[in-house]
């Protein structure tokens, strides 16, 4: 079991710490290069999720790179090749564990796949909103999203405009997950993720009620509420364009979450 090797837990615990930055950024590496690629969907999905708890150096570590990675990315001490890494093998290992690694042919069912998808869909779309948020001076109290510290001038709470992208286009794909996953039936838009064009005549063609429950509405309209304030405002040109196209799959799949940002989107 992928999730019980030692290079595995070795590997998750040196990024789950903070302390030694090269540790973590070699743990990273290891993770992108050597585990993830061509891990299979049943694989994919326990590594993601953590399935077992271990001690490591005293303390119990769940075996969710999910959760871990995504705490990288919340991580403003750390380093910003860390974050991105982090980023970026969060989305490798989605797709791997939802698309097979991007393989047209569906894998086979596995149990508690959606439960995960939810949860990891809700957690992203908090770590998402805040690291879209812009920051806010100390002292100023304005609405609107706000970052968790405050520097001197405003701007992004994650400052590379490559990890917002990335960010963005795997907030596209899990969404692509949910509507696969779900048989939602949400036509393709064909500015997700990669593209440069966004098609405003892109909605829903389903016949399926649309996703329910309280945690997806919350978490999506977090996610809503981060795209309409500061991904289309923001000055990257390719992530305002993708922030565009998540935002109408996401109509599409949680109408009632968007409707209740629509002050957002005005």
């Amino acid at each position: 079991m992928l999730t019980e090797d030692p290079v595995f837990v070795a590997c998750l615990a040196d990024v789950a710490q903070s302390t030694d930055r090269v540790r973590r950024r070699n743990a990273l590496k290891t993770l992108e290069n050597s585990i993830v690629p061509g891990v299979d969907s049943a694989s994919a999905i326990s590594l993601i999720h953590g399935i077992s708890d271990k001690v490591v150096s005293g303390k119990i570590l769940k075996l969710g790179l999910g959760g871990v990675l995504l705490d990288v990315i919340s991580d403003d001490s750390t380093s910003e090749i860390c974050r991105e890494k982090a980023a970026l093998v969060l989305r490798e290992c989605l797709r791997w564990a939802f698309k097979d690694g991007g393989k047209k042919v569906p894998s086979p069912p596995i149990d508690g796949r959606e439960d995960v998808l939810k949860t990891i869909y809700v957690d992203f779309c908090r770590v998402l909103y805040g690291r879209m948020a812009p920051r806010i001076p100390i002292g100023d109290y304005g609405g609107g999203l706000v970052g968790r510290a405050p520097p001197s001038s405003r701007g992004p709470t994650e400052p590379s405009e490559e990890i917002r992208l990335v960010l963005v286009q795997t907030s596209s794909d899990i969404l692509s997950y949910i509507d696969d996953s779900f048989n939602c039936g949400v036509e393709e838009c064909g500015a997700v993720a990669n593209s440069t064009s966004c098609d405003s005549s892109v909605g829903a063609s389903s016949s399926s009620p649309p996703l329910t429950g309280p945690e997806l509405v919350r978490a999506s309209s977090m996610l809503c509420r981060a795209l309409a304030s500061a991904g289309l405002a923001d000055p990257y040109p390719d992530l305002a364009r993708a922030s565009c196209a998540v935002l109408i799959r996401l109509a599409a799949l949680f109408p009632e979450a968007v409707r209740g940002q629509a002050a957002q989107l005005l």
